[in-house]
């Protein structure tokens, strides 16, 4: 085999490499803007749901969400179920839903005798999607003491709609922000460390090529 040859198949492990290395998380959108936490917000539960639009201008994958949550005083988030669906409470076109453990909890104040809170969940594993606009819905809040919770709304961009006894409509925004990466699904640790074990070998292949 030339050498030639060979350094080519270097390169390309390397450039397989680097492809498969994750982009930085970043905020792919966030409807968080100066006046959250001072208006209002909406119950969370079997019958209310809210829902709020975001838009992704390119492919990219969702790893986490921060949400503002008013919780009773003294009540804990543990975890939040959730649904990215096209179009706003239409179960049948579930894109991707589940439980997640709330993984941090930042304190906001309090207000009309509750606490508010910025609440990040993270989404295991990562949700691919295309560019476009989908909603958020949140379909239940389950706390430390079993109160529940509700979702702040903001003056934010996106577009909002709530079901509740008297059917569904619009409403305002309410307050999220969605994480992640732009790009394919990020590689779990065990992938690099496959890609590495193959680099090694390689590289051993190419040592003994190139003594031969």
């Amino acid at each position: 085999m030339k050498k030639s040859a060979i350094l080519s198949v270097l390169i390309l492990g390397l450039v397989a490499a680097l492809a498969a290395v994750p982009a930085s998380a970043d905020d792919l959108y966030s409807n968080i803007t100066g006046s959250s936490y001072t208006i209002s917000s909406y119950i969370i539960n079997y019958y209310e749901m809210p829902t709020d639009s975001f838009t992704l201008s390119s492919t990219s994958t969702i790893t986490s969400t921060i949400l503002g949550l008013w919780l009773n005083p003294g009540d804990t988030a543990e975890s939040v179920d959730w649904q990215i669906v096209p179009t706003p409470l239409v179960y049948s076109s579930n894109i991707a839903g589940g439980e997640s453990s709330v993984v941090s909890s930042v304190s906001e104040g309090s207000l009309y005798g509750f606490d508010m809170y910025q609440v990040t969940i993270d989404i295991i594993p990562g949700v691919t999607l295309g560019p476009g606009t989908y909603y958020l819905e949140l379909d239940n809040v389950n706390t430390l003491e079993d109160n529940g919770a509700s979702w702040d709304v903001s003056n934010g961009g996106s577009s909002g709609v709530i079901m509740d006894t008297y059917g569904f409509g619009g409403n305002p925004s309410e307050t999220f922000e969605i994480d992640g990466s732009t790009g394919s699904v990020v590689p779990e640790p065990s992938s690099f460390l496959l890609l590495g074990s193959g680099l090694a070998g390689l590289a051993g292949l190419l040592k003994r090529k190139f003594r031969a």
